[in-house]
């Protein structure tokens, strides 16, 4: 009895974590982070308790993120690698930490892995059942492209949160961000006044959903955008609110960002005493929380006031401090960076040959099935082939003509069909590689054709397929394993083909080796693809996300014969798929 309760009672616990982890994460809407922290917290505690392991990497997602925000980046880091090792087949959640990955790189510098993971997340957060998976994306996207100066980008991404929203409940603090993106980007591109309409758009949802760092934010973007007007009044006056309201909230780290606005403002005004008195107001706040790239701001601040006033030492003093902070910084940084690159290369590894042992176990099960698919056609195919010889053999005694010729021909239909099934399954024996020696010699133009023979009903009439066959010499392989790579290379031909079109199979002697190409007339992959299409990942297919290892096992299987495998295609022209193979191993 205790058994029957059990099961039900970790079936609510897994479901009550759940229901944790995305309670945690719609909190990003109103920016509370502490709480977010906390029933992320609590999450993990729970999963632990069970050792409910996608719980666990769910509930590490919340915390990295919320910690990727404080600047913990050492903490952030561990807990995104130890998620992606937890997870398991999760594509929201995933890209949920691919998203917090990006950002980590954004902030460490390491802008082609930014890019990279970037563009996994935002391939995964298109499925998530949850809108504002994706806009976040969006926006988050958004402001990496802005600070790397590619500001039409930036206005781009935000426009597409935008887009996504509009399909799915209000999210005001969303838009709000979205909006708030797009007017940085129109500023920097030097449409101020278009800037100032986005911003007061972002101020308008954030008075509306009553968020109160969105409504700072938005007045502060509007003061820095009446400075660069040269309107000093309204850019002091918007300046001074954000302040107000991010003092009075507790929101530290922006009330410093206001104050040091505020001091270049009074400082470019050759209000001295003024600039100095919230330069020093900034430097005591990024002491007190340890924000050392703004406690660097604030020194590069002071030292330029100093400079005015004619207090050359002082200004020199607080140059060095402000060098040394920013050398300390990059020093840690670059460890970071190296750091973040080494884990992430450990957690490829490992999500590598959990694929690996994914593909030896779908290979066995199919040997398998092929086995006892041949056993049991076998007995029965052997009743009907001797009942069908003894059905020719009887007629041709019987002699004459009518009846006795039509019992002849229907006995050697029933026989040619019999033959038919048998040579099928020999050929399906043959390329699960039942019954042979696991390493020989083959010819591997016999592979394919059987391969082709496999998915004669799938490319039906649809797909005509040329042969361009050169005499190549038997091949040292392991014949099951290069079978699969024809079976999966033609199969991805012939789905890249949307209507009528042609798979082209060519066979080449190369040096000491063989040389085969697989090439379709289908839809083509785009530039930015070809790197990434032999990753173990994940593929969109129509309204599912698969597990996407067909051309991560061709790309192994080819390497552990010590061959090559490499890509070229043209979009709307179609793919060639190359494999390079020595004769002997």
């Amino acid at each position: 009895m205790v058994e029957d309760k059990v099961a039900p009672d970790r079936i609510e616990l897994e479901q009550r974590i759940d229901a944790l982890t995305e309670e945690a994460y719609r909190l990003r809407e109103t920016e509370n982070f502490d709480r977010m922290l906390e029933i992320g917290g609590e999450a993990k505690r729970l999963s632990e308790e069970i050792h409910y392991l996608p719980g666990i990497g769910r509930s590490l997602g919340v915390l990295a993120f919320v910690h990727y925000l404080r600047s913990d980046l050492h903490l952030a880091i561990d807990e995104c690698v130890r998620a992606l090792q937890l997870l398991g087949d999760d594509p929201v959640h995933e890209g949920r930490l691919r998203g917090v990955l990006a950002l980590i790189h954004w902030s460490l510098g390491n802008y082609d892995e930014m890019t990279r993971e970037g563009d996994l997340a935002m391939e995964l957060l298109a499925k998530s059942p949850d809108r504002a998976d994706e806009a976040f994306g969006w926006v988050a996207r958004a402001g990496m492209s802005h600070s790397l100066g590619d500001f039409n980008a930036a206005r781009e991404h935000s426009e597409q949160a935008l887009k996504v929203l509009e399909h799915s409940t209000p999210q005001l603090i969303a838009q709000g961000r979205a909006y708030a993106q797009i007017g940085a980007a129109h500023m920097e591109l030097g449409d101020l006044d278009k800037a100032l309409e986005f911003h007061r758009r972002a101020l308008a949802c954030g008075e509306e959903s009553g968020n109160r760092l969105l409504i700072s934010r938005s007045l502060n973007e509007m003061g820095a955008t009446h400075w660069r007007k040269g309107d000093e009044e309204a850019a002091e006056k918007y300046l001074l609110q954000a302040l107000q309201i991010r003092t009075d909230e507790g929101y530290s780290g922006a009330a410093i960002t206001s104050l040091i606005d505020l001091g270049r403002l009074y400082l470019r005004r050759e209000n001295l005493d003024q600039a100095m008195e919230y330069a020093v107001r900034a430097e005591k706040s990024a002491g007190a929380i340890g924000a050392r790239p703004k406690l660097a701001d604030a020194y590069q601040l002071i030292s330029a006031i100093s400079e005015k006033r004619g207090d050359l030492g002082d200004a020199l003093s607080r140059f060095k401090a402000y060098q040394q902070i920013r050398e300390t910084i990059t020093g840690e940084q670059n460890q970071l960076r190296l750091r973040a690159m080494r884990l992430m290369a450990q957690v490829e590894t490992l999500r590598a040959e959990q694929a690996a042992t994914v593909n030896a176990e779908k290979m066995a099960a199919v040997g398998s099935l092929v086995a006892a698919l041949a056993h049991e056609m076998n007995s029965p195919l052997g009743v009907i082939r001797s009942s069908a010889d003894t059905l020719v053999r009887a007629t041709a005694r019987l002699g004459g003509e009518g009846v006795p010729d039509i019992l002849r021909g229907n006995a050697e239909t029933v026989s040619a069909a019999a033959d038919r099934i048998s040579s099928t399954i020999a050929r399906l024996k043959s390329f699960a590689g039942i019954d042979l020696a696991e390493f020989r010699e083959a010819d591997l133009l016999e592979g394919i054709e059987q391969a082709l023979e496999i998915l004669a009903p799938e490319f039906g009439r649809r797909v005509v397929v040329v042969r361009d066959f050169q005499p190549i010499p038997r091949v040292s392989c392991f014949p099951a394993e290069l079978n699969q790579v024809f079976l999966h290379l033609l199969r991805n031909c012939g789905q890249a083909i949307d209507g009528p079109g042609e798979v082209r199979i060519g066979s080449r002697p190369a040096g000491a080796g063989v040389r085969l190409s697989f090439a379709d007339t289908g839809r083509g992959i785009a530039a930015e693809d070809l790197p990434r299409i032999f990753n173990a990942g994940f593929n969109r297919e129509e309204a599912r996300v698969r597990a996407s290892l067909s051309l991560f096992t061709c790309l192994n299987i080819v390497q552990k014969h010590k061959g090559t495998i490499d890509a070229r295609s043209v979009v709307g022209q179609g793919s060639t798929f190359t494999v390079t193979l020595p004769v002997a191993m």
